[in-house]
């Protein structure tokens, strides 16, 4: 009656619509827009859904969708999902009237990026497993707190090399830390990847040499760092575990090889 109960019902309702854009009836992209009242603004960058790439730390639970490459010039539906509502409505993405647009060349160099985003899927995966022994370290070192009897000692030197491998791996990757200004060692695996991604929409015409040799070299570093980190896990890693878990104090999970994808 004094218009209480219309102010419930507004906070309760969401102050955000979900936005996914689809091609031929498949979502390529999702993201949240404002939904306050009046009138509501949003952008879409024209750009695909992506893979997270490699990272020393873990990405946060909330973190938004990764986007990847540009959608080619055609017809996208968009549709809008508010509660229980929903709306669908057509937009068209036209190319650059300035330059002339080769379709054929343009599909062939969305194709390799593609293929290079599974290399990022790769080093992702693969920095995931490096992330999770570090942190399997870090809570047997915090178990065994200020104990200073034989087995935990050796448990914490056993772990500081252990980490210390780990850390170099990820060195490997990314670059040394702790080094003053700014500094790109140029030959890093993570160097090589992301040069790979550069070359592909660094021009109109259909990929050919230039493209095909640096994703080669991109991949060929991925596979050797690959090669690394898989004999780590299934040698150096394996006999920390069994070391650990023969205190009968800890469990560490199992950490699988990765495969290339």
């Amino acid at each position: 009656d004094d218009g209480d109960d219309d102010d419930d019902d507004d906070e309760k309702a969401p102050d955000e619509v979900k936005i996914e854009i689809l091609e031929g009836g498949e979502v390529i992209r999702t993201f949240d827009g404002p939904a306050k009242k009046g009138l509501n603004r949003t952008e879409w960058s024209m750009r695909r859904k992506g893979v997270r790439g490699p990272s020393r730390t873990a990405p946060p639970k909330d973190a938004s969708e990764p986007q990847g490459a540009r959608v080619l010039p055609g017809t996208y539906t968009v549709r809008i999902t508010y509660g229980a509502s929903q709306s669908e409505t057509e937009i068209t993405v036209e190319p650059d009237p300035r330059y002339d647009l080769d379709m054929n060349a343009a599909r062939a160099r969305l194709a390799l990026y593609a293929d290079y985003e599974k290399l990022l899927e790769t080093a992702a995966e693969m920095m995931t497993q490096i992330r999770k022994a570090k942190e399997a370290v870090e809570t047997v070192d915090r178990s065994l707190g200020d104990r200073e009897d034989d087995l935990a000692e050796a448990l914490k030197k056993h772990g500081k090399t252990v980490a210390d491998s780990l850390s170099a791996l990820q060195d490997m990757y990314f670059g040394e830390q702790g080094k003053q200004g700014i500094y790109r060692d140029p030959n890093t695996v993570g160097r090589h990847v992301s040069g790979a991604g550069s070359y592909i929409f660094s021009s109109t015409r259909p990929p050919n040499t230039p493209e095909d040799w640096s994703m080669s070299k991109g991949r060929r570093a991925l596979n050797t760092m690959l090669e690394k980190v898989n004999g780590f896990l299934t040698t150096e890693w394996l006999v920390y575990k069994e070391a650990v878990e023969a205190s009968d104090a800890f469990r560490i999970d199992d950490l699988e090889a990765v495969q290339m994808k």
